[in-house]
Parts: structure tokens; sequence; C-alpha cells
């Protein structure tokens, strides 16, 4: 007698693993666009850059501390930046797996 694997398991098995793929789908698409903002950074570094050179070329010792303070702004926003890129990065491949995964339940 087989207790929980009939044909009507299967099935379940199934459409649980087509909603775990439309999930996973979601998470991607997610993923992506948190990738895509965190690119954003580049910009806004960017422009910080160009104001401490601004700031730099003035004579003036007070306008230069303030190039410097810009200069640790981008350099923190550029480390930042890098965290999240690789923690977004991390979830690719897990996002895989679980894609992976349903595969197996599906067949």
């Amino acid at each position: 007698m087989l207790t929980g694997f009939g044909i009507g398991s299967g099935m379940k098995a199934a459409r649980t693993g087509d909603q775990i793929d439309a999930q996973v789908t979601a998470a991607r698409g997610l993923l992506n666009q948190a990738l895509t903002a965190s690119n954003n950074f580049d910009n806004i570094e960017m422009q910080m850059q160009q104001i401490s050179q601004m700031l730099g070329q003035v004579q003036d010792p007070s306008m230069q501390m303030l190039a410097m303070q810009f200069q640790m702004l981008q350099q923190n926003i550029d480390a930042t930046q890098k965290q999240i890129q690789g923690a977004l990065g991390q979830l690719s491949p897990i996002m895989q797996e679980i894609d992976n995964l349903t595969n197996k339940i599906q067949a």
C-alpha cells in the first residue's frame, strides 16, 4: 500500500514547484533592481569627486578641509556600495540552487 506518494501527491509537488519558481523569478527581478540601484552610487561618487576637486583648488584652508570631507564621504559610499553588491551577488547562486531544487520536485 502506497501512502502519501500517489499520483495526486506528485501533482501537488509539481504545483508547489511552480509556485516556488514564480517566487524565485520575482526575487530575481528584485535582485536585479537592487543591483541596478546600487550602481547609481557611482554617479553620486563622481559628483562628490568633482566637488572635492573644485574645493581643493581654492587656497582657503577651510575649503581644502571640506574637500577632504567630500573625499572621505566618497570613499565611504564606495565601500558601502561594494558591501551591498557583494551581498546581492551572493544571492544569485542561491536563487539558482532553489530553482534547481524545484526542478527536481517538478520532474
